[in-house]
């Protein structure tokens, strides 16, 4: 499905759908899903994730601070990385609450009113609308990207460091402490710098597929107001047209601007 959406162009006879097919495919790959229509396998996948996750970015790192409360440097880094994944945590729960809610919405802004209509505003609707799915596809690609290089640099930099500095004490994980048990010695050391590779990497991509959607939602809104404001310059024109005939313009304005669901 993912590899399917429109990234570079549209086809000219193919009409807009699935606007936020991008994100609300990563989103449910990782266990959020807006459906509601959900097996029970997959919630138990969903919560065992989840949970994880949670765990991993919070009691982790709480016991990391505890440990390293004496190293102000290394209690200075814990915290920043605890704060910012407290702050995605928050996300992601105000999204599991609300998935249902925001899904019904997702879906309503493809229907009805929100539709492209051409009697309302001819082309103009459909290619203002392909034009945004395109960039919001973009624009969360980009973002994957971007999110993927800073994670993937971290690791790479801690391994080189660890292949290239002869003493143990010296190696440092990717991106926070460890103090589980010894990593100062292999494999233990790759181990970990694998575990912190692989969730962090997976937590990003969570956070910044939510971070899109808010992003497409905002920009499809923009995008709402622009086929309003067109469809309002073009029923001002009809309307002083049909002075003569207000009981028909009435009625052209009214099957314009109907919900067609």
């Amino acid at each position: 499905m993912i590899m399917a959406l429109p990234l570079l162009r549209y086809s000219n006879n193919e009409a807009p759908k699935n606007y936020f097919a991008l994100q609300k495919g990563v989103l449910k790959i990782l266990g959020i899903s807006f459906s509601g229509d959900e097996s029970r396998w997959y919630r138990i996948y969903s919560f065992v994730w989840l949970t994880s996750v949670i765990i991993s970015f919070s009691v982790i790192e709480l016991y990391e601070l505890y440990i390293y409360k004496d190293d102000m440097d290394v209690t200075i880094n814990n915290l920043s990385y605890l704060g910012t994944d407290l702050l995605g945590i928050a996300k992601m729960s105000v999204l599991l609450y609300h998935r249902l809610n925001i899904g019904k919405i997702l879906d309503r802004m493809e229907q009805g009113v929100f539709s492209p209509n051409k009697l309302r505003g001819g082309d103009f609707e459909e290619e203002l609308i392909k034009r945004c799915i395109l960039f919001s596809n973009r624009q969360t690609c980009l973002y994957y990207l971007s999110v993927g290089m800073v994670v993937f640099i971290g690791v790479v930099a801690s391994l080189l460091k660890r292949h290239l500095e002869p003493e143990a004490e010296n190696w440092e994980m990717p991106y926070t402490t460890f103090s589980w048990f010894d990593i100062h010695r292999s494999p233990n050391f790759e181990i970990v710098c694998f575990y912190q590779f692989c969730w962090r990497g997976l937590y990003a991509l969570i956070v910044s597929s939510i971070d899109s959607l808010i992003a497409g939602i905002l920009a499809h809104i923009s995008v709402q107001c622009k086929i309003l404001q067109n469809g309002i310059k073009k029923s001002i024109p009809y309307s002083k047209g049909c002075r003569s005939r207000k009981k028909d313009s009435f009625f052209w304005i009214q099957s314009v601007f109907q919900d067609r669901s």
